[in-house]
């Protein structure tokens, strides 16, 4: 079985059918390309994929895990929805990054917030320890917990500085997107796709407005990405 599989993808806004019973398949380590005219779908089907636009049919599953099926009706809670969109980075084509943080903050940003989650687990677990063994107060419960939730942030602080280092931006790491060539917004755009370690990566046109030495250095960062 294919690493990816996506079978009758079809999604219509209103009376316009977008995606007409698509099926694919990616083999774990492949590049697949999606080539087509302006308006034919392909972000739709890349949004689909990544749970930004709901499908009005279809299946998809990823390492054997099925992500989408469209004939079991169940209504998704946040988390859940959440969860599964981890499994997919996206670089969008107009690179979306939040002009009011700077490249590091940009980066950093997605797994910050998913602290929260990690933080109520490990309080969670603290606590039902200290019922068993009566060894933790209240203040050292509080202490750990926010000891954990420092060295979480500074795992993601180093996390996204090597990103940084990998794509060739270290010293831009303050700088804020206005201050950024397209090229390089782009590529702080991968990196941020990339902080939370998604299985698939999908790139959105990422050289479409980019100068040809640019759409080179995004070409030679996919491949290396892909090895």
């Amino acid at each position: 079985m294919a690493y990816l599989e996506i079978k009758n993808f079809t999604k219509s806004f209103g009376q316009t059918a977008v995606l007409k019973g698509i099926d694919l398949t990616l083999e774990k380590g492949n590049v697949l390309s999606i080539i087509g005219s302006s308006g034919s779908g392909k972000t739709t089907l890349l949004r689909c994929m990544n749970f930004l636009e709901s499908l009005d049919n279809g299946v998809m599953v990823l390492d054997n895990e099925t992500l989408i099926d469209c004939s079991k009706i169940e209504k998704e809670t946040e988390k859940s929805l959440r969860d599964k969109r981890l499994n997919f980075g996206l670089v969008f084509q107009s690179f979306n990054l939040f002009p009011q943080y700077n490249v590091l903050k940009n980066i950093m940003l997605a797994p910050l917030l998913l602290i929260k989650d990690k933080e109520k687990a490990f309080k969670k677990q603290l606590k039902e320890q200290a019922k068993k063994d009566k060894t933790l107060t209240r203040k050292e419960i509080a202490n750990l917990v926010s000891q954990f939730k420092n060295d979480e942030r500074q795992k993601i602080e180093n996390s996204a500085k090597a990103l940084l280092s990998a794509i060739g931006l270290e010293e831009k790491a303050l700088s804020y997107p206005c201050e950024l060539s397209g090229g390089q917004c782009q590529r702080v755009a991968i990196a941020r796709a990339l902080a939370l370690e998604p299985k698939i990566l999908c790139f959105d046109e990422p050289t479409s407005a980019l100068d040809p030495i640019s759409t080179s250095r995004i070409e030679d960062l996919a491949m290396e990405l892909k090895e």
